[in-house]
């Protein structure tokens, strides 16, 4: 019994694989290829068995750490090269920018009408702390703190360069929660993996390693790949919600609530409990979105070699067009859940707990779950009139001219598929998409050399 286990570690099966004939790289973690230097028995070995004596490590042990601290590293390096294309995603994806429809103040105090659409001016912003009178109002009446940015509407690029210039934020504020995110990905790395194996292993299927397409029946691996995804997303949660409040919260020493990964963990603890990671408005999301982007991603070979009768060697350009199709489809049913989760994430769960104050403008009530804040997003943000910042002077000028009663019989007048939308769903699609953009142009050329030399 003690040697049928000796072997086990998170990326092995329970049995070995000469007892199981179906899965013949039942040893094989995903890392080990020619392209990759792990080795998983190493690996068990070194983290398993010389856990409590670090000085019993023989010659291929220290290699191996070494090679993991190596793999880390670059693992860091490229993650922050990438990195402020996700901060700015994700201001964009929190950020209420409300339609016209709920920034406009058509109430008339004293006989006199009050607008308060001027705050969306970029130049208001240039302010420094101190100067606390020169805020005015937001959308919703409140004044607009001097380290809030302005209305982000232009794209992640353009969230960039104003993250980078603000003189509250400046340059070092696109690396913000870089460290939760990359323990983040080793998490994921580590365990998504090993839960696969396990489920693999309980069902008795094919070995995880496998491709989906050369497996005759592909769907219980869907499946058990998509529970451990699920199943990751879970336990890593704690450092999805510590990223995004690390990248939204202000970098003013005076507004700041988290000064880094381990005292965010240890605030949210203390002030919304164990509950606000496990047992919250962003379990429902979480789920969704770690179910869906492994369902839709993994299965796109699938779908195209055995529903569209398509191969990368006969057809590589139909091929490589229905792969970006699908990619495009990914993205358009996960992006929605990113959005609606990264929204939850932000709000404080406990209502006495501290203020997180947001680099950029949120919605200051609450949203009641992912419904809620679908319909919210969709209702208050949505629609063809949210372009204020591009076109702030001539709305500002053209709603001067006209009178309450114009104003309201405008609204009155628009139709439903003009007042909502789901642009507010979608913010940083366009950099996405780009990105699939490239590789459909870098899979041509590339086949394109194949082909010549064949």
């Amino acid at each position: 019994m003690s040697s049928q286990f000796s072997n086990f570690s998170p990326y092995h099966s329970y049995m070995p694989s000469s007892e199981n004939k179906y899965r013949p790289y039942a040893h094989r973690h995903p890392l080990d290829s020619p392209n990759e230097t792990f080795n998983s028995a190493q690996v068990n070995k070194t983290y398993l068995g010389n856990l409590t004596d670090l000085k019993t490590l023989d010659l291929d042990d220290k290699l191996t750490t070494k090679e993991l601290a190596t793999y880390a590293g670059i693992r860091y390096l490229t993650t922050g090269l990438v990195f402020p294309f996700i901060v700015s995603e994700t201001l964009l994806q929190v950020q209420y920018l409300p339609n016209d429809g709920h920034i406009i103040d058509t109430t008339v105090e004293d006989g006199k009408r009050h607008e308060t659409d001027d705050s969306d001016e970029p130049e208001f912003y240039n302010v420094s702390l101190g100067h606390n009178a020169q805020a005015k109002h937001n959308s919703e009446g409140n004044l607009r703190p001097a380290h809030m940015l302005p209305p982000l509407d232009y794209g992640v690029w353009n969230t960039i360069q104003t993250l980078s210039g603000h003189p509250m934020e400046g340059w070092q504020s696109l690396w913000k929660g870089q460290f939760t995110n990359w323990l983040h990905d080793l998490g994921e790395v580590l365990l998504q993996p090993s839960i696969e194996t396990v489920f693999n292993d309980s069902f008795d299927l094919y070995d995880d390693t496998i491709p989906l397409v050369h497996l005759e029946k592909a769907l219980p691996n869907v499946m058990t790949m998509v529970g451990s995804h699920v199943v990751t997303g879970i336990i890593l949660s704690p450092l999805e919600i510590i990223r995004t409040r690390l990248i939204v919260q202000s970098s003013s020493p005076h507004y700041k609530k988290y000064r880094g990964f381990f005292h965010a963990l240890k605030t949210i603890i203390q002030e919304e409990g164990l509950v606000a990671f496990y047992w919250s408005y962003n379990l429902f999301p979480t789920i969704l979105y770690h179910a869906l982007n492994p369902l839709i991603g993994n299965t796109i070979p699938l779908v195209i070699d055995r529903f569209l009768n398509l191969s990368p060697s006969d057809s590589p350009f139909s091929y490589s067009l229905a792969e970006l199709g699908l990619r495009t489809l990914q993205l358009i049913v996960t992006m929605p859940v990113d959005t609606i989760r990264k929204r939850l994430q932000c709000q404080i769960q406990n209502p006495s707990a501290s203020r997180l104050e947001t680099v950029v403008e949120t919605r200051s009530v609450p949203y009641y779950g992912a419904v809620d804040c679908a319909y919210r997003i969709i209702a208050e943000e949505g629609g063809v009139r949210n372009r204020r910042s591009r076109k702030v002077k001539t709305e500002r000028s053209q709603r001067r001219k006209k009178s309450p009663d114009h104003l309201a019989s405008d609204q009155s007048n628009k139709s439903w598929w003009q007042s909502w939308g789901v642009g507010g769903l979608y913010r940083g699609f366009g950099m996405r998409f780009s990105s699939y953009l490239v590789v459909f142009a870098s899979n041509m050329i590339g086949g394109t050399k194949d082909e010549d030399e064949w």
